[in-house]
């Protein structure tokens, strides 16, 4: 306890100087890092769980880093040298998205914050505040909420309403089952998008919500939600299933063709299994997966215009990025192209370390947009290489303003109080912060480097799998694809 109490002294010393610095007019932010991570070690971290084996390291990173901070305070206040300024974020009611990016006055503005309700200390010093995008569910409410939403009524009074399926490990936010985190204080709402009743629903939701987001100046565009997945083997379905089939192949004849099949006409084709890997004609299901993508495009695109009836200026987002590179595309119904070009006015990224799927939702748009990440979950280290690649606005995932011990998933991805979080990565997340509001007209025009080397992502070959790898998050197609990024990563020229 002697060291903890040398630590916290040396904490309040730096910051008495760093005070001495504000008042003599120079900007602090990059200072107070130090103090700021150490209090978080030495007072939030020290009680907590799993952390008693890293007090010593805690001490010893606060004596060295104060020191550092101390002479950088001594040598700012003689004149010896400059004080790092951050610009401070800006008036989000004066900022406007032109150009693919955030502007104000015409000059690029990168944002980064965390998501949710980030420590108020930090909140709009370094991290940006998280209302720039109105929240809203394109699917007429979230698990949080679906109780007090017109989607409840309806799920409880129409059997519709009720998604037909084989069930999983998750619904995917469509809305809320027994593996959702949060929510659920009422049992399942595993809704049907195809029902009337749902859409009714939908559209009450939207009336409720919208206008608060279009009377804010402060709200840029409105997420859809996002990480949806969604699969339905219900009576509508088959309809819209047969109907999409005679589109496609024009008569009964090429599709027998096609799937070696003997049906008479269209009203003798069924439902793949609804256990999708008991469906061993890989044809008929390589055309539900496309379908099944059609289908989820097709209701997104419906919300969007039903959002623009109540505001037509709206720009909108979704999508869930993480199934283009994972077997489970069919399954889940996202087809990120299509909604990059039906419903995305705003790109969603949900990126991890690397920055593949930064740069794979970059090169689909045929025209620049902003790229926004609300829940990023790489490492902090790439933090600036998501910005440099082509993030315009991000969020961390994740530092709350209060601990939440579980799940235990939450507790260790907490930058402020996690056990496996090092004070170093810490400070490197605040100075990522203020690096990217300092560095923006800087890094922005990486952005629009034309791009000297192609990967070609293929479409179909993330839908046409063999049985045991539809819901699998590796493929052969992504396994190829990650090893090749990998690679133009170390070249000098934008992929």
């Amino acid at each position: 306890m002697t060291d903890r109490r040398q630590a916290l002294a040396a904490v309040a010393q730096v910051e008495s100087l760093i005070e001495e610095v504000r008042r003599a007019g120079h900007d602090t932010l990059y200072l107070e890092i130090v103090p700021t991570v150490a209090r978080a070690a030495l007072e939030t971290r020290w009680d907590l769980p799993l952390h008693e084996e890293h007090r010593a390291a805690y001490v010893a990173w606060t004596l060295e880093h104060t020191s550092r901070v101390k002479g950088k305070c001594e040598a700012i206040l003689a004149g010896e040298r400059k004080a790092i300024s951050a610009p401070p974020i800006p008036e989000y009611a004066q900022l406007e998205l032109a150009d693919g990016c955030l502007r104000l006055a015409g000059e690029p503005v990168l944002l980064f914050g965390v998501h949710g309700r980030g420590p108020r200390e930090l909140m709009g010093r370094y991290f940006a505040p998280g209302d720039l995008m109105g929240f809203m569910s394109g699917v007429g409410g979230t698990r949080f909420d679906y109780q007090e939403q017109p989607i409840w009524e309806a799920y409880r009074k129409h059997p519709d309403t009720h998604r037909v399926w084989a069930g999983g490990p998750w619904c995917g936010h469509i809305i809320v089952d027994e593996w959702s985190i949060g929510g659920r204080t009422e049992g399942d709402c595993i809704i049907c998008l195809e029902s009337p009743h749902t859409r009714e629903a939908v559209i009450e939701y939207f009336k409720k919500k919208v206008p608060t987001f279009r009377d804010n100046p402060r709200v840029k565009f409105y997420s859809l939600d996002w990480e949806f997945a969604y699969i339905c083997f219900c009576e509508r379905t088959l309809q819209m299933w047969r109907q999409w089939l005679v589109r496609k192949h024009g008569s009964i004849d090429t599709l027998n063709e096609i799937w070696g099949t003997d049906f008479a006409g269209f009203d003798e084709v069924a439902l793949p299994e609804m256990e999708i890997e008991k469906e061993q004609n890989r044809a008929k299901w390589y055309d539900f997966a496309r379908f099944n993508c059609w289908r989820f495009t097709d209701y997104m695109t419906w919300a969007r215009e039903e959002v623009r009836k109540i505001d037509p200026q709206a720009l909108t987002c979704t999508g869930a990025p993480f199934y283009m590179l994972a077997g489970q595309m069919g399954w889940a119904g996202i087809d990120e192209e299509a909604l990059d070009r039906t419903v995305n006015d705003v790109v969603l990224n949900e990126a991890h370390a690397s920055t593949l799927a930064t740069d794979l939702l970059r090169g689909l748009p045929t025209e620049k947009k902003l790229i926004q990440d609300p829940e990023y979950h790489g490492d902090i280290a790439h933090i600036m290489a998501h910005f440099l690649h082509g993030d315009g606005y991000m969020s961390m995932w994740w530092w709350p303003e209060k601990v939440r011990p579980e799940p235990a998933s939450f507790y260790r991805s907490d930058i402020g109080r996690s056990p496996h979080i090092p004070l170093d990565d810490v400070a490197t997340c605040l100075r990522s912060a203020l690096d990217v509001r300092r560095l923006s007209k800087y890094i922005v025009p990486f952005h629009t480097q034309t791009e000297e080397v192609a990967l070609l992502y293929s479409h179909d070959s993330m839908l046409q799998l063999a049985p045991e790898l539809r819901q699998s998050r590796n493929i052969p197609h992504v396994f190829a694809i990650k090893a090749l990024h990998e690679g133009t990563v170390y070249l000098d020229a934008p992929t």
